[in-house]
């Protein structure tokens, strides 16, 4: 089963390009955050694949980020 996902290789695909899109909006961790209205250290464990955004969150993200779900988990 070598393509199979796993929760690591789905939070791991969730990290990146929570990461990626991060990076394209050219603003500050601190800005991102404040913008979702969460805390600066839950952009980290969201980034670094240590935490998973829950379904509300994700919804949120890819609002903000103007972006799809699935190009937020793919």
């Amino acid at each position: 089963m070598k393509n199979c996902i796993t929760p690591e290789r789905s939070a791991s695909n969730i990290a990146i390009n929570l990461y990626n899109y991060f990076q394209k909006t050219n603003k500050s961790i601190e800005d991102i955050a404040d913008d979702l209205g969460v805390a600066t250290r839950t952009i980290y464990y969201w980034t670094s694949g240590q935490r998973i955004p829950n379904l509300n969150a994700i919804l949120e993200i890819t609002k903000y980020l103007s972006i799809s779900v699935d190009d937020l988990l793919v």
